[in-house]
């Protein structure tokens, strides 16, 4: 699926989008570039960087996992999933003013349920030095059982509009 990082501004719809949602929405397809990266700030230059290295890293999951779309109740955010053997990827956008102050937990079905899962934001935030925040928000990997994650699903972070969440599920047991 083509899917490219514009530039901030769209030139057909005329919607600003944060660098995050573009490059984070582009890695789950063949991620090009279609924008002027000469226009971007040294940090946003960084973060796409970033996001082109995540994208290298799952590459062969990205083109040879199942894409599954998991539902949501709200209809301002959209999720899925990119599932393969031993890894998948989740992606949590939330594109409109939330309905509920949290958001929905993702429930990723097929995950092995006697196994376990090493869970990672990959996009985690940087916060505020003192503001406590969930391990997994802050970055830091949590564990949780397939059983759990098909059942009970993943607490995505709560996002303002605009925002997008990537999450890695590693097998691990």
């Amino acid at each position: 699926m083509g899917a490219h990082v514009g530039a901030a501004r769209s030139h057909s719809t005329g919607r600003r989008t944060s660098l995050m949602l573009r490059a984070f929405t582009a890695l789950f397809g063949h991620m090009g570039i279609e924008a002027d990266v000469r226009d971007f700030s040294q940090a946003e230059r960084a973060r796409l960087a970033d996001a082109i290295a995540l994208y290298k890293r799952f590459r062969p999951l990205l083109h040879g996992g199942r894409t599954l779309r998991l539902d949501l109740a709200d209809p301002g955010a959209i999720a899925f999933a990119v599932v393969g053997e031993a890894d998948t990827l989740v992606s949590f956008a939330q594109l409109e003013t939330p309905v509920t102050a949290l958001p929905e937990t993702l429930r990723i079905p097929g995950r092995e349920a006697g196994a376990d899962y090493r869970i990672t934001l990959l996009t985690a935030p940087r916060q505020r030095p003192g503001r406590p925040v969930p391990v997994l928000v802050a970055g830091d990997p949590i564990t949780a059982s397939g059983a759990l994650i098909d059942g009970m699903g993943i607490a995505p972070p709560i996002l303002q509009p605009g925002g997008i969440a990537v999450l890695h599920l590693e097998r691990i047991g």
